[in-house]
């Protein structure tokens, strides 16, 4: 800041302590630059002046003379009672220890001095810092974002799809031929020989390809940097369950804490709080739960709620608000307006706001744009601006954290798991469901974290299966602690909940589930008939239940390979089936993969069955149409007595038997 503005923001300071304040006015005859004022009688007055550097350079002995002469002058004539110096950077020692006569009266403040008298957020600071650097720094890993501006609609896997897209157009052209695959660049430099202009242009080539790519793509950190320096006041950071929301935002207060800090006497340096806002579904308003926040992280039990109300509206703040989504205690249209509104009144044209949620919170991102437009705060003549089909303020930029490709999940591995167990879990990541699904940073986690329930199994056991099971419950009893107020659909039953959609959704080959249709099936499923309960349950749903929601409001499982586990692990207990008696769809091999580890005993008949389709394939390749369909006709009818006959195993070995000699019957010439 400038010396003008350091002169206002002291005067708005000493204001917020019930002073009145004249700036810029002669106090026997000489210049001064503020007098502060009470009508209580109590109260001192006070002279102050500001001394500003442009450099780092400190007030030193001789201006602090002057000052406390002067102030020291119109106490004996009673005009004033007290003197503060403030600076914007600080005080030399020797100037410190020449007021040791007149400690009583004559104050040097810092601006942020000044600041700590109202609120003292240091030692919740380097507590923050000293914990995240304990138990958190070293596994960190800077995920990549992208803002949403670049994309057509919203796009976790833009960084993945366009990193495959790029090698499967580099392959496939003639130019280079298999350069990217069978050319060693360094061995033509360790032996001196310069590279071929064919080299040379395919190499470049990569090079520009991926620039193309990354250009339009930011790491966290510089993203959160950027805005920060930005004139916008408000970022939303969207990622679906496991995304990194949280582990990223975390990061985020870790770096501004430490920032704050290393400039004590920097007043342009924002202070950051995070505030985790599931916490909100326990107390009445947002000013319930900064009460809460400030008496427990801060250590404040009697806080001035107006006085972090100004200090706000000067720009004092990067408030970091995570969770979104985990607001409102019953989740219907007007309770997420209501809490939309609340969020809205910590935002301020001088702050900063950086918010956290899963884009599933909202049915529609119609309603998402609405809110945005009318309810977020921003000055006057800010126009829109379009974000995926939705025009929201221009103060506000929409970012979309990128899943992790392969070199960020080898990077997470190396910093997360311990050398003596990496063996083990990339064991476990080779498989190629898993491999998709370690995208997203919670898996790993998990991973990492479930290690004791993993590491002494013997290695046949440590399966995708097994993963999966560890995997699922851990994330649905996460959600049960997350709150009470989700009472209304306990663990057993959002299980049940979700194994009913992914087999209805399996048995009409879909991937997808408009929200109205979810709404439907949780009326059926659930016998409810108030509708809030009914948007209570969509949202549990919609926002616990590992789906994600596109532009169109149509909600699929975060992964493909949830769907077939959840299949699988129906057909499994087929003894008490949730979803009907029967299965008319025949498996995918995901789900016939997952089958085979439930049990050995089912090995030889689904080895056998993609045996069958690869015979299957064949036959049609070739055109044997006549032997192909009945080919289809003996799978079906096995298909069948295998229902019929769950779960016998001996009759089951028995029929895989009969299978095999059928399937001998079919010779391919």
């Amino acid at each position: 800041m400038d010396w003008k503005e350091l002169e206002t923001k002291v005067a708005d300071i000493f204001k917020l302590f019930g002073y009145d304040v004249t700036a810029d006015t002669k106090i026997d005859a000489a210049q001064t630059d503020a007098i502060a004022t009470s009508h209580n009688k109590f109260k001192p007055r006070i002279l102050i002046e500001c001394k500003f550097h442009e450099s780092a350079g400190k007030v030193g002995i001789n201006e602090v003379e002057n000052f406390k002469a002067r102030v020291l002058t119109l106490r004996m004539k009673g005009k004033i009672d007290q003197g503060y110096l403030i600076t914007n950077t600080g005080f030399t020692a020797s100037a410190k220890e020449s007021l040791s006569d007149a400690a009583s009266y004559v104050f040097l403040m810092s601006y942020d001095d000044l600041l700590h008298q109202m609120i003292d957020v240091d030692y919740y600071l380097k507590n923050f810092v000293e914990r995240y650097e304990k138990e958190r720094l070293q596994r960190y890993v800077d995920l990549r974002i992208i803002d949403i501006s670049q994309l057509q609609t919203l796009n976790y896997n833009y960084v993945i799809e366009e990193l495959m897209r790029m090698e499967i157009e580099f392959h496939s052209t003639q130019r280079f031929g298999m350069f990217y695959e069978d050319l060693d660049i360094r061995a033509y430099l360790e032996k001196g020989r310069p590279l071929s202009a064919r080299s040379r242009r395919a190499r470049e080539s990569i090079e520009a390809w991926r620039k193309a790519i990354f250009e339009k793509i930011d790491l966290f950190s510089s993203y959160i940097s950027s805005f920060t320096g930005s004139d916008q006041n408000v970022s939303i950071v969207l990622a679906d369950f496991g995304g990194g929301k949280s582990t990223s935002l975390e990061h985020t207060m870790y770096c501004l804490a430490k920032a704050k800090l290393e400039n004590i006497g920097n007043g342009q340096q924002k202070i950051p709080l995070l505030l985790t806002l599931k916490h909100y579904n326990k107390v009445p308003d947002i000013d319930s739960m900064l009460i809460n926040f400030f008496t427990t992280e801060i250590g404040y039990s009697n806080i001035n709620l107006q006085v972090f109300k100004r200090m706000n509206e000067l720009g004092h703040f990067v408030i970091l608000l995570d969770g979104f989504d985990e607001m409102a205690k019953l989740v219907t249209p007007i309770e997420r307006k209501l809490t939309f509104i609340e969020i809205c009144k910590l935002v301020t044209p001088n702050n900063k706001v950086i918010l956290s949620s899963r884009p599933g919170y909202f049915p529609e991102n119609k309603e998402f744009g609405e809110l945005l437009r009318k309810y977020l705060p921003r000055k006057k003549g800010d126009g829109t601006k379009k974000y995926c089909g939705i025009h929201v303020p221009d103060n506000c930029r929409i970012a979309c954290l990128q899943l992790m490709d392969t070199a960020k999940i080898n990077e997470y591995i190396k910093k997360a798991i311990d050398s003596g167990d990496k063996d083990k879990i990339e064991g476990i990541l080779r498989h190629k469901s898993v491999r998709d699904l370690a995208a997203r940073p919670v898996l790993l986690n998990i991973i990492s974290e479930t290690y004791d329930d993993l590491k002494d199994l013997p290695d046949e056991e440590v399966s995708l299966k097994k993963l999966y099971d560890i995997y699922t419950s851990k994330w649905i009893n996460r959600e049960e602690d997350k709150g009470l107020f989700r009472v209304l659909i306990n663990a057993d039953e959002k299980l049940a909940f979700i194994v009913l959609l992914a087999v209805q959704m399996h048995e009409q080959d879909s991937l997808e589930v408009h929200f109205s249709v979810l709404d439907k099936l949780i009326r059926d499923r659930f016998g409810i008939d108030n509708q809030e309960k009914v948007d209570h349950f969509s949202h549990d749903i919609r926002t616990c239940a590992f789906l994600n929601r596109d532009d169109q409001g149509n909600y699929a499982f975060i992964h493909r390979s949830f769907l077939e586990y959840f299949v699988a692990r129906e057909f499994y207990n087929f003894r008490a089936p949730i979803y009907g008696d029967r299965f008319y769809k025949l498996f995918s091999d995901g789900i016939l993969s997952f089958i085979d580890i439930y049990d050995k005993t089912f090995g030889d008949i689904f080895s056998s069955l993609k045996e069958y389709r690869l015979v299957k394939n064949e036959v049609v390749k070739k055109q044997k149409f006549e032997m192909a369909a009945n080919l289809r006709e003996a799978e079906k009818d096995l298909y069948g007595k295998i229902q019929g006959t769950w779960p016998d195993f001996k009759d089951i070995a028995a029929l895989n038997s009969d299978y095999r000699q059928k399937l001998g019957e079919f010779v391919i010439e």
